[in-house]
Parts: C-alpha cells; structure tokens; sequence
C-alpha cells in the first residue's frame, strides 16, 4: 500500500495573483529566525499568522505525559499560526 501526502500541493503564496502577492508584501514584515528557534508556542494567543518564504518548520504538540508529537513539517509557502488567530 502505498503512502499518500497528506500536505497539500499548493502554496498560499501561488493562490494569490501576481498583484494580490505584491500587495501582500508590501504590507507583510519580514523576519528571520535561527535554524531550531521556537516561532510561538501551543496555547499562545493567536496574535499573527507567518508565511514562510525559506527553510522549514515543525509544527509539534507537547501531550499531557510531556512527549512531543510532531503534526506537520511546513516549508515554503505554508502559513503557521493562521487556525490561532482564527481560534482566538
């Protein structure tokens, strides 16, 4: 049986048009964070959502025995933090 991708084929960035994308970057900051940085934490009001351009990130859960479950890895393209901001 083979495994399927559960990530999906696209990006936000591709979803917006070429106008839509520059608007886009001129309102978004940009930051840049050391490989193994924290980005934001679980439980963490949901204050703003990212965008990554480069590089990856691991979306993890810490369960209630204090073991860590890696949900997702995300790389460029992917939002992290938009389900906090709409969770509120």
């Amino acid at each position: 049986m083979e495994a399927q991708s559960t990530h999906a084929s696209w990006s936000f960035l591709e979803l917006l048009d070429d106008d839509d994308r520059r608007e886009f970057e001129a309102r978004a900051g940009r930051r840049r964070f050391k490989p193994g940085s924290t980005l934001t934490h679980q439980g963490s009001p949901g204050a703003e959502v990212l965008v990554l351009l480069r590089g990856r990130a691991k979306v993890s859960i810490d369960t209630e025995e204090g073991r860590e479950v890696v949900v997702q890895f995300c790389g460029p393209g992917d939002l992290l933090g938009e389900l906090a901001v709409i969770d509120s």
